[in-house]
């Protein structure tokens, strides 16, 4: 009986490779048996069923779909002891295709096993469907990424890219599988790094979507701490710092840098690979790019690369500058804080929290020139800038003000006079701002060169027996020259308005203002008494207003008092 049924099975193979036998629509009489044939087990019959399946495959294939024929082409697919002839692995694989080819309904009959096998085909067309249909059902059902990665997906998607064979979609599926937080965890994740690095590497990657998405695979590998520790990361940063030499578009250089920030952020030993491999140069290139995006991933980068001392020696002022000011003769495509606030009027807070991990973890920078220059625009960016701006802008100042002590004299007094152009946002700061900023703003006014104005305004209560009195008043502070106001003859309320200014290096801690109001007439009493006023207060509100009471004190009648208003501030 078998012999009979391969003979049949032999020549009705035979008959259907005529063109217009396939064609005609007696042939799908013949599908049912050629199925059962196929179900037999027998690999001599089973082999003339594929064959003649293989020939009417195209013509017909929702009719053998619809006679189970997905079912017998799975086993066959899946078979493995002992091993089928590949012609013949190969035939049956191609029919499924046909089937898959001809409509997305079938995808979800054909097991996801089965689909995977399909990928280690040797024809292009067995392969897209395969590719295809994996896509479609990872994205109806995305715990089926888990089965595709249990089935050995991720290695014949890599395979699929160290031939450069349908790259784009293959990459896709990667990226796919990648980003799904239990299969980072799979063995198959950790295997994965070496050909990815290899295949950015490789001269023959031309194919830029597959490209990309082999950039983003990588990335989504590096969310894994585990992974970002591992020995063959290394591989992996000299792979996108090479990414990002090539000049990539734009969406490509984001990618990359976000993947070297999944790398730096757990590993020293990947710090060093970056650098190594050029790649502190090129993002601080990057910083200066005129796309809003990439120049702040590239900030972020920065901040990651010098969180510590672990490549300190690349830490320079050159570093510095990049961040913050235009060198002379400078593109306009450089110093990223310079550049937003002149396309802005405002500064990106990750720009200033890069240049506070600079000179936050490298004192030796706070005293460079490019951290003198910035100075201005950290001023700015406590005016203009959002709540995260402003904080990171204070970080900032409160750094560089730390070095002042230890920093040559010139360059301190450089520094602290540009930091006293904040004196009034950080008075303001301190009464509006958020809790947090109060503590470093009050530090920052304890050290910065201001001016106190002193304006006696008027006295009140100023008598005389005998017709009105002349009288001015003097003013001591420190060791300062004392200064005195006009004479007034106007009566019991002269007024002034009268201002008097003192500049200081830093503010006259604990030093206290002695006032006397004098009667310079020739009748009437000489002196109508003293104040002594405390002066702190005022520079950290900026301005204080009150009446303070001349002693010693009338008497008779109401007390005499002075309307006097103190102000600090960098004027």
């Amino acid at each position: 009986m078998a012999a009979v049924q391969q003979l049949a099975a032999e020549l009705l193979s035979h008959l259907l490779m005529e063109e217009h036998l396939q064609k005609d629509s007696v042939t799908q009489q013949t599908i049912g048996p050629l199925i059962r044939v196929l179900g037999s087990g027998i690999q001599i019959l089973q082999q003339r069923a594929i064959k003649a399946l293989v020939s009417i495959a195209v013509t017909w294939p929702n009719e053998i779909a619809k006679e189970g024929v997905v079912t017998e082409l799975s086993k066959v697919v899946l078979h493995a002891d002992p091993p089928l002839p590949h012609a013949l692995w190969e035939s049956a694989a191609s029919v499924l295709a046909s089937i898959l080819q001809f409509s997305s309904e079938y995808y979800l009959e054909v097991p996801v096993a089965v689909l995977v096998r399909l990928l280690r085909s040797g024809t292009e067309g067995t392969v897209v469907g395969a590719l295809n249909a994996l896509l479609v059902l990872e994205s109806d059902d995305s715990t089926s990424a888990e089965a595709m990665a249990e089935s050995g997906a991720v290695e014949a998607l890599l395979e699929l890219l160290r031939s450069h064979q349908c790259e784009e979609t293959a990459a896709r599926l990667l990226e796919v599988l990648l980003n799904n937080v239990k299969i980072r965890e799979t063995k198959a994740a950790k295997s994965a790094i070496s050909p990815l690095s290899q295949y950015l590497l490789d001269p023959q990657t031309q194919a830029q979507q597959a490209r990309l998405l082999a950039t983003l695979a990588v990335g989504d590998l590096f969310q894994s701490e585990g992974l970002a520790r591992s020995t063959d990361a290394v591989s992996a940063c000299r792979a996108l710092v090479n990414v990002l030499e090539d000049q990539p578009t734009e969406e490509m250089k984001v990618v990359a840098i976000c993947a070297l920030q999944n790398l730096v952020m757990y590993s020293r030993s990947n710090k060093r690979a970056v650098a190594e491999a050029g790649g502190v140069q090129v993002v601080l290139d990057l910083i200066g790019s005129s796309d809003p995006d990439t120049s702040v991933q590239a900030a972020m980068f920065v901040k990651l690369l010098f969180s510590n001392h672990t490549i300190q020696e690349y830490a320079s002022s050159e570093t510095v500058r990049a961040i913050t000011v235009f060198p002379p003769f400078a593109s306009l495509s450089s110093a990223a804080i310079e550049k937003d606030l002149w396309a802005t009027g405002s500064v990106n807070e990750e720009y200033l929290k890069a240049l506070n991990a600079l000179v936050g973890n490298f004192p030796r920078l706070r005293a460079t020139e490019p951290a003198t220059l910035s100075i201005p625009h950290l001023v700015t960016s406590l005016k203009t800038g959002s709540e995260a701006t402003q904080e990171a802008a204070l970080d900032s100042l409160f750094l560089l003000r730390q070095a002042w002590s230890a920093c040559p004299a010139e360059v301190s007094k450089v520094q602290s006079v540009a930091a006293a152009e904040a004196i009034p946002l950080l008075q303001y700061l301190i009464q509006s701002g958020p809790p947090r900023f109060q503590e470093k703003a009050e530090l920052l006014l304890q050290c910065l060169p201001g001016t106190l104005t002193v304006i006696i305004k008027r006295g009140n209560n100023l008598k005389q027996s005998v017709g009105n009195p002349s009288v001015y008043c003097k003013l001591t502070l420190g060791n300062t020259p004392p200064r005195q106001t006009k004479v007034v003859s106007t009566g019991a309320t002269p007024e002034w308005d009268e201002g008097f200014a003192w500049a200081f290096d830093a503010p006259p801690k604990g030093q206290k203002l002695h006032i006397s109001c004098k009667n310079k007439s020739k009748i009437g009493k000489k002196s109508f008494g003293k104040v002594t006023i405390q002066i702190d207060r005022v520079v950290m509100l900026g301005a204080v207003a009150g009446e303070y009471v001349l002693l010693p004190e009338s008497k008779t009648g109401p007390s005499r008092n002075l309307e006097i208003e103190f102000q600090w501030s960098n004027k």
